[in-house]
């Protein structure tokens, strides 16, 4: 099976790891210079990143300790899409797990490739406007120790003072400020 990959050459593959999360995928290739090699790909279902926004402009962030790093993070709701869930269904539900909240306004801003040198996930962006309480979260079984409503501004200053350090968070941010629909609209809108 040999599979012309860009300048690379895909001779065979295999999954050497799978659980319910994600598999990982041992390809023999040939390398752009023509040595052979191993490529490792951890290939992992798509996963959605809400930034959502209040009457006043704010926007929720998560509190939650991330056993991967040893450390607790702050992050926009986010989660992975279940098998044959759609990317704005899984936004929707992960929203109302992690902070009690829904939307009645949505935009899917686009996808962006985390660690795209490692990694095959879709990460989908979504904006939330027309914020509603629902009463009912899954904050205890999501790890979730608080949630904090923050502007805009104060966000960008936890990431500048290292506070935010998850990447997918930043690109979120940084992809929902860069959209002139979101960065246009009043923050009642």
């Amino acid at each position: 099976m040999f599979e012309q990959r860009g300048p690379w050459v895909r001779l065979s593959t295999s999954v050497v790891h799978e659980n319910p999360w994600y598999s990982v995928r041992r390809d023999a290739v040939l390398r752009p210079d023509g040595t052979p090699g191993d490529y490792f790909t951890v290939e992992s279902s798509p996963a959605v990143f809400v930034v959502a926004f209040d009457e006043l402009g704010r926007i929720p962030l998560v509190r939650l300790y991330r056993y991967t790093v040893g450390r607790t993070s702050l992050e926009v709701p986010a989660g992975s899409c279940e098998p044959g869930e759609e990317p704005l269904a899984a936004a929707k539900r992960e929203l109302a797990e992690e902070t009690g909240l829904s939307a009645s306004r949505w935009d899917h801003l686009g996808v962006l490739f985390p660690a795209n040198g490692l990694l095959r996930e879709e990460n989908h962006v979504f904006v939330a406007r027309g914020l509603a309480d629902t009463g009912s979260d899954d904050r205890a079984a999501e790890g979730i120790d608080e949630v904090l409503m923050v502007s805009a501004d104060d966000a960008w200053a936890l990431v500048a003072d290292g506070t935010i350090t998850d990447s997918q968070t930043v690109a979120a941010l940084a992809l929902a400020s860069a959209t002139p629909t979101v960065t246009q609209a009043s923050p009642g809108s």
